[in-house]
């Protein structure tokens, strides 16, 4: 049932209330872009984080290239993204980057009261996230097909399976030192003009609490560089567009 269908007759439901109906769609269209409200709460920052999205969205439809996501992980934002290039319809493939199998080795740049470890945060396979996309994010399995990848493996080694077209949008959730690390060296050359690369654990203060290595990697990668890291104060994650020559 296409989306339009499924807000028509949750809107339309003849033994609840139309308040409650109202309430129903947006969860519904929430749901479909990734945010699960039923399992959440307190909701309000899931809101937050996809505006923050569809604003970075909005300020790439101009730049021809892909998107590209490092830790997948459950698949929200990966979602997100997904709905996003499907709504645009521009033919932009997404990939997505991910181990699969939890976190690698920590580095000593990484020792924090979280007190991480080898394996740690396994929770999808390619196949539970393509699952989740159709099933709950209610992407065309053509669209699907056509357009998304999902790369299994760590980056150090599986980044070099991208196909080193432009990149229009960089969405690092990769928490360590050496993630970040790899990541930015082996993708940021790729990054558009007007592309920009978004940061999920960048002086937060949860990311200074738990995630101390992946601003060192930012912060060491970008010191030569003319790049300026920017805040976006509605969800407070950080981003930085690569600017044109």
């Amino acid at each position: 049932m296409k989306m339009k269908d499924r807000i028509l007759k949750t809107l339309t439901h003849k033994n609840t209330s139309l308040g409650n109906n109202i309430k129903s769609v947006g969860k519904l269209i929430l749901r479909n872009w990734g945010f699960e409200i039923l399992r959440v709460p307190h909701y309000g920052k899931y809101y937050k984080r996809f505006r923050y999205f569809e604003r970075i969205y909005d300020s790439i439809r101009s730049i021809d290239g892909n998107i590209v996501e490092c830790g997948v992980g459950k698949g929200n934002s990966f979602l997100t993204l997904v709905n996003l290039a499907a709504d645009e319809d521009k033919g932009r493939e997404i990939w997505g980057f991910d181990s699969f199998e939890g976190f690698p080795e920590p580095s000593v740049h990484d020792k924090s009261i979280r007190n991480i470890k080898k394996g740690d945060l396994n929770v999808s396979t390619p196949d539970s996230i393509k699952k989740f996309l159709t099933h709950k994010g209610g992407i065309d399995s053509k669209f699907l097909n056509n357009h998304v990848k999902l790369i299994k493996g760590f980056f150090d080694e599986s980044l070099k399976k991208y196909d080193g077209r432009p990149i229009a949008i960089l969405h690092l959730d990769v928490d360590m030192h050496d993630s970040y690390k790899d990541c930015l060296e082996q993708l940021w050359p790729y990054v558009a003009p007007g592309g920009v690369v978004l940061f999920d654990e960048y002086k937060t203060r949860a990311a200074s609490t738990y995630w101390p290595g992946a601003a060192k990697a930012i912060d060491e990668f970008f010191k030569d560089k003319k790049v300026f890291i920017r805040k976006d104060n509605f969800p407070g994650r950080y981003y930085a567009f690569k600017e044109h020559d």
